[in-house]
């Protein structure tokens, strides 16, 4: 039978979280090469946390989840920031599509006056030729 309050029975999952920007390097190497006796208050499992830590990126230290609603509480927190995100660069895509409608825009007006400042310059050419060929005949 299984013990649910015993501590080997718990739910225990290894997340990574990404160390702040202004953390001093020695202080990210000690979170790195200790590891904690417990974590939230719940003993940490030391075989999953230095499986977790072995392939743990540099910018990153790992974080024990010790029950299924931190687990939850967790992916609602990712669900809000990546929504959060999605939202920002939605308006982003916006701003770049009106940015590039108006620049279009701007293009093909003065392509087209370009166009017809290049007729205009063909119908003077030719004026100017069918004069020398008349003061030629």
């Amino acid at each position: 039978m299984i013990d649910t309050t015993s501590e080997h029975s718990l739910f225990r999952g290894m997340l990574y979280n990404k160390f702040p920007k202004e953390m001093p390097a020695d202080q990210k190497k000690f979170y790195r090469d200790n590891i904690p006796v417990t974590i939230n208050g719940t003993p940490t499992d030391f075989q999953k946390f230095l499986k977790a830590n072995q392939k743990c990126k540099d910018d990153f230290y790992v974080v024990q989840i010790n029950s299924i609603e931190e687990l939850a509480k967790r992916a609602a927190v990712t669900k809000e920031s990546y929504e959060k995100a999605q939202g920002k660069l939605n308006v982003q895509k916006e701003f770049l599509q009106k940015l590039k409608d108006a620049y279009n825009k701007d293009m093909l007006v003065k392509l087209g006056r370009a166009f017809e400042q290049n007729n205009q310059i063909r119908q003077r050419m030719q004026n100017v030729f069918a004069k020398l060929e008349l003061a030629m005949s």
